[in-house]
């Protein structure tokens, strides 16, 4: 493990200045706030780390978009000294209490800490043996903390194209950069620290809210595992049709038929995958914040008889709820609605159960609005590309959509509660109410007339079903516990969200389809974790045959280690193909051979740089060193998931283009735009005369020239050297020359 002692910058005291950060900002937001959240068994202990995070980014996001502060860490420091100091006022004001609930409820407490320190661990070494910033959406993302570090206002700037602003979600980005601006730790660590960070702070949040929902700690654990340790069927269909089980290499089975290939030409990527590639993108981050407001919705429907004669212990939750929201919709717009869609339902099911009719839509209301005012800062700044400039919801083409089948295969094992707990559910009101089996069949009946005379898919009829079948559930009877109002709420949305993306998809950029079914794909398998986690907690005690249960758990448990497959065997493989270079079956990872030479297991992940390209490593940190933020480096561009754009992405310096894709799908759709723009950096280059085209460097304003092994197998050699007659050299070693070009 000497890996995490590297003299002065020891990879130990990083983690240990990360780890005690994390503790600082979760013991404060829960002496702040337990008090709202009381109605819960662990008092919110299990969001606390989020919930310290939210608050701390927001109050700095706030004060510098309205132009009161500027971005920098005296800024964030006061905002957490501040924080802590509330936090303390309020503990000598509820002390009694505050230590009377310690003393009473220390148990769960203690198991929640150590639950995260059990996957911390773990987690940093699986980490340790692939840090590389390298490819997918690591790049990228990357690139937007690094442009958040070295921002002075909001929006930041856009580094991969100069002269604009970031038109894209960066909130989620910049909560980790404040962690690395409090801790001290260097950014290319502090990336693959945030990665460990959102694996567990998930895991953490689905138990704790688990656990709040059974009041058992084994269902929380429940939620844990479907969220961040279970993948879907598939891997034991390809297991089976290939003849082999633990031969095969998972982690390339995951990238080529576990999360895309069963519904056509889009990606279906489930949380686990994210978490072993180490991603801190917008739907992955977005994760912890969901699990959050989930457990708000809990509390806010736990203590709703209660707070009725406590104002301002609704009017507090309620608007905690709706920051938590507004954030959301700056980490990852796509949950917003999701989120809003779970809370209206959940008082549609307060109202049913005797609630007030005004008190229910008038805290809806008021939860939206604010919800919206949050966001405002980032609405007022941030487009949206659409396909032909406007935001349309077209239907989806029959032959596109997912089959049965491949319904069944990514979300069997949540559709199996899912079942089991609505049949249990109407023995139990046939029971109480005959009339119960003749309305749910009637609707039934009008459901599927409908899904199949719309659509001809067998798929939404089964979806259009479960949906009647909750809210008949939800609807009938008025006798329902909030717990499972709350189920229900999660049910009813869930299956509509995937019914909605079967039947329609917004127009945004790149493929069509394809992020309507990523970002709501990956939200119902999160909210899937509660389904599973509750619904097999109520389903077991309502299966009175002692047999009938033993044999539905046996079902179960069959299935839940059938959707282990991917997960067992990615970790296994993933971490094969750092060490060896390839894969189990000798396939080679890398798409450009990059970051298989031997090093130490890092956190640094920047460290193939140093290992592949010295020169390059070298070159980089003379321009963090030496060359202010704002200037413009060129350097050669090209499409996604390649090496392109690593002296903007490792600098924090803008360029004048980087992933060309990526920048047109975020800001315009006409994509031989930024083609032209390319063809302008070819011109640069590759002009023998540079004082031809001095009209070029002014129009992008370029003020250094960046020459590495790159640019010289792109561009023409004779006008590369060239540079050296015009322009005075900056910094240069065996592999790059950097040129200053005169203002």
């Amino acid at each position: 493990m000497e890996w995490l002692l590297d003299g002065e910058k020891s990879m130990v005291l990083f983690v240990l200045r990360w780890y005690l950060l994390l503790q600082l900002l979760g013991f404060a937001s829960w002496l702040l706030f337990q008090r709202v959240l009381d109605r819960l068994p662990d008092r919110g202990w299990g969001v606390s780390k989020v919930l310290g995070l939210l608050m701390v980014t927001y109050g700095n996001w706030i004060f510098v978009s309205v132009g009161l502060f500027t971005y920098n860490e005296t800024g964030i420091y006061a905002i957490l000294a501040m924080y802590v100091v509330a936090a303390l006022l309020f503990f000598t004001r509820q002390r009694t209490e505050i230590l009377s609930y310690l003393r009473a409820g220390k148990d769960i407490l203690i198991l929640q800490e150590s639950l995260f320190v059990i996957l911390f661990v773990p987690a940093l070494i699986i980490q340790a043996y692939k840090p590389d910033i390298h490819g997918w959406e690591n790049f990228r993302d990357y690139s937007q903390m690094m442009a958040c570090f070295y921002t002075k206002t909001f929006p930041p700037l856009d580094i991969w194209y100069a002269g604009h602003i970031i038109n894209n979600y960066y909130f989620g980005h910049l909560a980790f950069v404040n962690m690395a601006k409090l801790s001290g730790v260097p950014m290319p660590v502090a990336y693959n620290l945030a990665a460990v960070t959102l694996f567990v702070l998930s895991f953490a949040g689905s138990f704790s809210l688990g656990y709040n929902l059974t009041k058992d700690k084994v269902y929380g654990l429940l939620a844990g595992l479907f969220l961040c340790f279970l993948g879907h069927f598939n891997a034991v269909i390809r297991a089976a049709k290939l003849g082999a089980l633990w031969t095969l290499d998972w982690w390339h089975e995951m990238l080529d038929y576990g999360i895309r290939g069963l519904i056509p030409n889009v990606v279906h990527e489930f949380p686990f995958f994210s978490f072993l590639n180490g991603e801190v993108h917008a739907n992955t981050i977005a994760i912890p914040f969901d699990l959050l407001a989930l457990t708000l919705i809990l509390a806010i429907m736990r203590g709703w008889k209660d707070s009725a004669g406590r104002p301002l212990y609704r009017t507090g939750l309620n608007s905690l709820c709706a920051l938590c929201m507004g954030a959301i919709y700056v980490i990852s717009s796509a949950d917003y609605p999701t989120m809003l869609l779970i809370f209206l339902v959940a008082l549609v099911g307060l109202y049913r159960t005797g609630s007030s009719f005004l008190s229910c839509a008038w805290t809806g209301l008021a939860v939206s609005f604010l919800s919206y005012v949050c966001a405002i800062p980032f609405r007022l700044h941030f487009h949206a590309v659409y396909q032909d400039g406007k935001f349309v919801l077209a239907l989806v083409d029959p032959q596109m959509r997912g089959t049965l089948a491949a319904f069944f295969i990514l979300n069997g094992l949540a559709l199996f509660v899912t079942l089991s707990y609505l049949v249990t559910n109407s023995v139990m009101l046939f029971r109480a109410t005959p009339g119960w089996t003749r309305g749910v069949a009637l609707a039934f009946a009008g459901a599927a007339a409908l899904a199949i005379a719309c659509t001809g898919s067998w798929a939404l009829v089964v979806l259009m079903c479960l949906i009647v079948f909750a809210a008949g559930v939800m609807l009938v009877d008025a006798r329902w516990t909030h717990e499972e109002l709350f189920l229900l709420a999660l049910i009813i949305v869930v299956y509509a969200v995937y019914g909605g993306v079967d039947l329609v998809y917004f127009t945004t950029g790149g493929t069509p389809r394809f992020n309507t079914v990523l970002k709501y794909y990956y939200q119902g398998w999160v909210l899937s974790s509660f389904i599973f986690s509750t619904g097999t907690f109520f389903v077991v005690r309502r299966i009175s045959s002692t047999a009938l249960r033993r044999l539905w758990k046996g079902v179960l448990c069959t299935a839940v280690c059938l959707c282990a497959i991917y997960p067992v065997g990615g970790i296994v493989s993933r971490l094969y193909i750092q060490i060896y270079g390839h894969g189990i079956g000798g396939r080679i990872y890398r798409l450009d051979g990059h970051g298989l030479k031997d090093y130490q297991p890092t956190l640094d992940g920047s460290a193939f740089i140093r290992a592949d390209y010295p020169g390059e490593f070298e070159a980089l940190e003379f321009i963090k060193e030496h060359i202010p933020p704002d200037k413009v480096i060129l350097e050669a561009a090209r499409e996604a998931d390649t090496f392109y754009a690593r002296v903007s992405t490792f600098t924090g310096r803008p360029t004048v283009l980087g992933w060309i894709d990526h920048v047109a799908i975020k800001w315009d759709l006409d994509i031989d735009k930024f083609f032209r723009i390319n063809d302008d950096i070819r011109k640069i280059y590759e002009a023998r005369d540079k004082s031809k085209i001095r009209n070029l460097f002014r129009r992008y304003r370029v003020a250094y020239v960046y020459v590495g092994y790159l640019e010289r197998n792109e561009f023409d050699p004779e006008g590369l050297s060239a540079f050296q007659r015009y322009f005075p050299l900056a910094y240069s070693n065996k592999r790059v020359s950097i040129y200053k070009v005169p203002e």
